[in-house]
Order: C-alpha cells, then structure tokens, then sequence
C-alpha cells in the first residue's frame, strides 16, 4: 500500500475493486453518477501465517549451574618467580605459563559480561513474586537472577497452568560437564604420581613434565573456552526469546513434544507446530530463562489450541467524507486498525496481533468484543449504524490560514480506490493519464469536466483506476500510480466514479430497515433518503457540534431554496408586469414595440432542467 500526503486540501484514498477501460486516445469520464450509500469503510483480510493460539502448555528444564572461576583455568604448578633453573627445573616453563594463562583467564570472563552474574553470583536476586499468565505466550522473568524460593513458588505454580492436566513438565539435565577443572586436576595428579616421581631427575624429565603441564593447561583452559562459549551463547538465545540449541538439542524438545502430544490428544488439544517441524520451535520466540544460585531453569511455552477454533485477521479502514453543510470532515472512529475474527461464532475482537506471529485467541473473552468490527465484519450494516460512532471535525486554524477552503486527510485504503473529498478550489484540476502496451494516452479534459459537478458536495468520490494509470491533482502535490506488478496492463478497462456517502446520513427508516437483508456495502439511494441540510433529523438529536451522528446534513439544500424562491419570484414578476401591460394597453399607452406577454414569461416551469441539489 502506498500513502499520498500531498496538498492538505485534497484527500487521496487509494483502496481495491476493478473496473472496465476501452483502449483509445483523447476520452471524457461519464458525468455525475449514482449516489451510493455504503459503510464507510474498507475491509480486507490480512494476508497473514500468524499462527493462532488458545492457552500454551509448559516444558521446564533444569540445569546445575557450572562451577566456575578464574583461577580454576590454571592448573597448580611451582611457583617461580624467575624464568630460570635456579628455582626449580621447570620454571624456565612455569614462568611464562603463568603469566599466558592469566591473560587467557581475562579474556574468557571480561569479553562475556552476559555471564558475569551467572559466573561470579555477586549480586542481588529477585525476591517479588512471578506473576504470569497461564494462557498468554509472554516472558515470566523480568530478572536472569531470581531468589531460590521465588524459583520453586514459580514452578509449583507453573505446574498447575498445564492445559494436558497434572504432567510431568520438569526435566533434570545432567548431560555436561559441571567441574571442568576437576577432570584435569585428576590427569595432573596421575601424571605426577605415576610418570614424573619414577623417574630419576635431570634436564630431560624436567623437560618431559614441563610438556605435560603445557598440554594439560591448554586443554583445561580450551574446555573452559568452549563451555563458557556454550553458555554464553545460551544466554544470548534466552534474552532473545529462543529455545538454546546450545543447551537443549533437537532430540531432546523432539523426545519432550512427542510425550507431550500425547497427553494433549486426550483433553481435545492440538499443537500448532506439529513435532516434525522441530526447526520452528527453535526459531521461535517460545522460551524464558533464569537462574538461582543453584540451578538454571529454560522455561518453553507450546502453544496449542482447540480442535474447533478457526480465526483470521482484518483490516478495516474508515473513510474520510466532507460535509459541505457544516466544512467538517466526517468518520467512523474505530479503536483499532487490525481485528481478529473469529468464524465460528462470528465475533470480532481487538486485538494486537501482527502478521506473521504468535496470536493469542482465546475461547471465550467477552471484555475484548468490539461491536461495531463485529457488525462490519457480519456485514450487518443496521447493527453497524448502532454501534459504531461516526463523528465530525471542523479544519483547525492552520489548514484556515493556508488560504484554502478545506483540508484533505490522507488515507490509503486498496490499490486501485482512491477517495476524493474536501471542497475543491476553483483553479485545482484532477487529471488521470493511462499507458497501455502499445500507446498512452489521457482523459480529456484532464478529467476536470467530469467531477466540475460534483466538487464541493457532501461524501466524497470514489474512483477506481485500472493499474497502469497516474491520478494526479494540481496544485496539491497529489501523483498516485497504480502500478500493474505482475498483472496484465488493464488498458481495455475505464476509471470509473461515484459520489457515495456514509449509511449514517440515511434519514428514511425504510432505507435503514432494508439494510439488514443488504449483501454488499454499497445500496444505490435517492436524494431524499438523505438528511436535508437545512434541518436536523429530530428533536433528541445529538449537540455535539462535532459530532455527526443523528443529525448527518447534505450541504446542498440552501441553493435548491434559493432556486425554489428565485422561480416563484419570476413568476410573480411575470403576472404583475402582464396585468401591467394589460392596463395599460387599455389606456392605449403602448410600452412594447415587439414582442408579446407569452413570449416574456414561461408558461411553466420544468424542475428536471433545474441544477441538481448539492448533498
């Protein structure tokens, strides 16, 4: 979708229909069409593979937190202070090995401050509560260092929310290594006791030990590196909201969602990402994680949902219409833009769901309902008129002082509907230009002939335009092109135009009756269903004087009274000067050389010929 903000007195609205376009140069647009009454609004379903969810099921995992320091990436060895044999055979070696693998010690632990309170537990842990929701798809842990006791309040708790009954939710994992240096303190002192006190003295087994502790202590501090790694990059996936594949493999969550499933099939439930599809529960933003002084705990929510449950997404978009009684713009107000609808029992709620995630729909979630999306969405446009508001807006002093009449919202609707409403000043011209395979060409005049007429009134101008053509608005900044993408050039189809208005205006309770049994939005309508503009629509009308509701106006009425009045008075001119003349004619004063009395007046008067009313 594309959104036009150009000169604030033009409204562009672009939305989606097709229409019809015969091939040829110079062509002029059909005058002043049908009015139409419809909605007010555009709805479209939204393209989406948001994956729809009832309430989650919880897989926790517990892991002992590694037993880590700085000092256990060195092993013991003798302390010499000079790198030379005067302190021992092996400190020419020692030395220097010291010294490297303090380095390497800083390395490890500065360049990872995502492990520093899991390493050194100097901090304070979170001692409030947990609160969570069981059904939502949210993060539990505000903080990655909680308090012991909150921890197991939290799991007991947890461990009721599981949709599949009492399960067994909680796994141990003791698959790592917990004391990395403890392996190697363990070859250190075999290779001493075993090798090195068998042997006699002498540069050579000097030689021999100092390799052996060269070799223990690069693989003491390479272990220490790979797992430091390893964690890191679980934390890394935790904040980010995904499973940690450095901590959790595929076939452990394939092992765990399999006896899940199970259990779920019982209660009339089903997961959303079936078991096979392992790589989307990892992609996912389904886990949580955080840590006591004891354990780590990765918390993963499986959404699941109903047998029976079927929803989907919609946009739905109110249209800007101009009241040329009151210079108001005038629309629906929705709460939201986007709202899910549920098919089977036909209710449509906010929401704040987007396309392509998680969305939570729950069975039943009354606080949530929106009526008037419900009654758009049903296309009840009787129910629509009751609950949904429709309010009016005067221009505010900075669109006054730019010297022109009326401001123009900018809204973008579908690709080839676009909404024309304000009122248009005089020297402001509407063109639209169309480019076929072969040619392109222009409507003449600039399309300004064809909408002359219905500038300036009530509701607004819907024009549909084949993909392939450019509306363009002078003096606005106004240049909207629909463009054809993929689709064949719709050169042998025409722009067409309508004035429509909002069902609000309808006055008549027999049109609003018939509105129920009405399958499509748009109900072609007479000008007297619709409120005159000299009057409201009854005494209990609303004083809101931006607000438009029950007493909606066409803007036209003042010019058919001035036209009514302006015919009366010239027929009563016309009988007085005939009587006149009559007298005078008798007195033989003769005050016309040609002509006679019937050519002078009209012997009537045709009210089809009259201009038509403004709404």
């Amino acid at each position: 979708m594309q959104c036009l903000i150009g000169n604030p007195n033009w409204l562009v609205v672009a939305a989606s229909l097709t229409l019809l376009l015969p091939l040829g140069s110079a062509q002029t647009l059909s005058l002043i069409p049908s009015i139409e009454a419809f909605s007010g609004v555009y709805v479209q379903e939204v393209p989406t593979s948001s994956i729809f969810y009832t309430t989650v099921s919880p897989l926790v995992y517990g892991f002992k937190v590694p037993n880590w320091s700085r000092n256990e990436t060195y092993l013991p060895t003798q302390n010499c202070s000079l790198p030379d044999w005067s302190e021992g055979t092996i400190c020419p070696t020692a030395f220097y090995l010291a010294r490297v693998q303090s380095r390497f010690s800083e390395y490890l632990f500065n360049g990872r401050p995502l492990l520093h309170r899991l390493i050194e537990m100097g901090a304070t842990p979170q001692v409030t509560e947990i609160m969570f929701d069981c059904h939502t798809l949210d993060r539990h842990f505000k903080d990655i260092y909680v308090d012991k006791g909150v921890m197991e309040r939290y799991l007991e708790k947890l461990k009721g929310c599981s949709p599949a009954g009492d399960t067994e939710y909680f796994r141990h994992i003791s698959s790592y290594t917990y004391n990395i240096s403890s392996v190697y303190r363990q070859m250190y002192d075999s290779y001493f006791n075993e090798v090195w006190l068998q042997v006699s003295g002498g540069r050579i087994d000097a030689g021999l030990w100092s390799n052996a502790q060269s070799v223990l202590n690069t693989l003491n501090f390479f272990n220490h590196h790979v797992e430091l790694h390893r964690w890191h990059s679980a934390l890394s996936d935790c904040e980010a909201g995904r499973i940690p594949d450095s901590l959790l493999t595929p076939e452990l969550i394939g092992d765990s969602l399999q006896e899940l499933f199970e259990t779920l099939r019982q209660s009339n439930l089903v997961p959303l990402i079936p078991a096979s599809d392992i790589g989307n529960y990892f992609r996912n933003r389904l886990a949580d994680c955080t840590f006591t002084n004891e354990s780590f705990v990765v918390r993963v929510l499986i959404p699941v949902t109903a047998k029976n449950q079927s929803h989907s997404l919609y946009s739905i978009r109110p249209a800007t219409f101009y009241d040329a009684f009151t210079e108001r713009y005038c629309s629906l107000e929705l709460s939201n833009g986007v709202f899910l609808f549920d098919n089977l029992n036909l209710v449509a709620y906010d929401t704040t769901c987007t396309p392509n995630d998680f969305c939570h729909a729950p069975k039943v979630n009354t606080g949530r309902v929106n009526s008037c999306a419900s009654a758009l969405l049903n296309q009840d446009w009787k129910d629509a008129l009751e609950f949904c508001p429709f309010k009016c807006h005067s221009l505010n002093k900075y669109h006054k002082k730019s010297g022109l009449h009326i401001t123009i919202a900018s809204q973008v609707m579908t690709p080839d509907k676009v909404l024309l409403a304000g009122d248009r000043p005089l020297d402001t011209r509407v063109g639209i230009s169309c480019l076929s395979s072969s040619t392109s060409w222009t409507y003449s005049p600039i399309f300004n002939d064809s909408i002359t007429e219905m500038a300036n009134k009530s509701g607004c101008l819907e024009l549909t335009l084949p993909c392939g053509c450019t509306l363009t608005v002078e003096n606005a900044g106004v240049n909207y092109t629909r463009t054809c993408g993929s689709q064949v050039m719709e050169s042998s189809k025409t722009p067409k135009l309508r004035l429509v208005v909002p069902f609000h205006w309808l006055r008549k309770q027999e049109t609003i009756a018939s509105l129920s049994k009405v399958p499509t939005p748009y109900v072609p309508i007479s000008m007297e269903d619709l409120f005159p503009s000299s009057r409201p629509a009854s005494s209990s009308s609303s004083t809101d004087p931006t607000d438009r509701t029950s007493t909606p106006r066409g803007g036209g009425g003042g010019i058919t009274l001035v036209l009514l009045v302006c015919v009366f008075v010239t027929i009563g001119v016309c009988v007085v000067v005939g009587i006149l003349v009559r007298r005078l004619h008798f007195l033989g004063v003769n005050l016309f050389t040609g002509g006679s009395l019937g050519k002078t007046c009209p012997q009537s008067v045709s009210y089809q010929h009259m201009e038509q009313p403004e709404l």
